[in-house]
């Protein structure tokens, strides 16, 4: 799935600077010493699933967007509670991904 969302990324925004995590616990690390000004975040991850991962980002106020991908419906909720800025479906990630990520990053 990284490679597929790393890819797609990158042919829209190919000056865009890419990094990522294998887990929520790495990838919150990566955002304190880096920053992000937009986050893609997978539902279910290993050590610190999406939910967790969205509500510790939360804890440090940040304001930076984040989508949280999944194909699962509960998470959508769970999500958007937690304060995901935007939900993409898994079976809908090529079509909607750039899309929903558009009007992020130009804010």
């Amino acid at each position: 799935m990284r490679y597929a969302i790393r890819r797609l990324v990158s042919r829209h925004y190919p000056a865009a600077k890419i990094s990522e995590a294998g887990n929520g616990g790495e990838a919150l690390k990566l955002y304190e010493r880096t920053g992000a000004d937009l986050m893609i975040v997978d539902y279910r991850m290993p050590q610190m699933d999406g939910i967790e991962f969205v509500r510790a980002l939360k804890e440090r106020a940040s304001s930076t967007p984040i989508i949280m991908v999944s194909s699962h419906l509960v998470a959508r909720e769970e999500g958007m509670a937690a304060g995901v800025t935007a939900f993409v479906d898994k079976g809908d990630l090529v079509k909607t991904l750039i899309h929903v990520m558009e009007p992020l990053i130009l804010k």
